[in-house]
């Protein structure tokens, strides 16, 4: 069964200017999981428009811990790389990331983000962003892993949020 990958990735890599991030970041930027999701989650229960294209409300996520390793690998990727780009060095597709964290996927998005040091902030510019929002509130997504990782580079703080649906074979209850 062919796995198709949703990736898309936005006219602008959402790249804060580093005189944008606060002046005093705190070393750690990493939401708990419960945190992530219930931001997540009251994010995708109201119907918006992600650019021109209405989209319902969608349905919870669930917190998926292969989503976040594979989320938090590519964080620090990017972190030590002092860049954003959907493209990995060593795993170069998001379907081959979050596949070797052992997500049986059948479906994935990836959103990126740089620069912005609170889950707040990220997600106010994902949900400003048509491709970015598209991804956030689509309704087949069920699973979700974020991460944040900090830099002493250009950007400060790289984010990274793995969407996905299982394999129907290896769909949870």
């Amino acid at each position: 069964m062919r796995h198709a990958v949703l990736v898309i990735a936005a006219a602008t890599c959402l790249a804060a200017a580093a005189s944008a991030a606060s002046p005093d970041p705190s070393p750690d930027c990493q939401p708990s999981a419960e945190q992530a999701l219930r931001a997540l989650n009251a994010l995708r229960a109201a119907a918006r428009s992600c650019g021109a294209t209405p989209m319902a409300a969608a349905g919870p996520l669930r917190w998926n811990d292969e989503l976040a390793a594979s989320a938090r690998q590519y964080a620090d990727e990017l972190a030590g790389r002092d860049t954003l780009s959907h493209e990995g060095l060593v795993l170069k597709t998001l379907g081959r990331r979050v596949r070797a964290a052992g997500y049986p996927m059948q479906r994935a998005g990836e959103n990126l983000a740089a620069g912005d040091g609170d889950l707040d902030e990220v997600l106010d510019r994902w949900a400003s962003s048509a491709d970015h929002c598209g991804n956030l509130m689509e309704p087949t997504f069920q699973d979700a892993g974020l991460a944040c990782a900090r830099s002493s580079g250009h950007f400060g703080y790289y984010w990274v949020l793995h969407l996905g649906l299982r394999s129907s074979r290896d769909r949870l209850p």
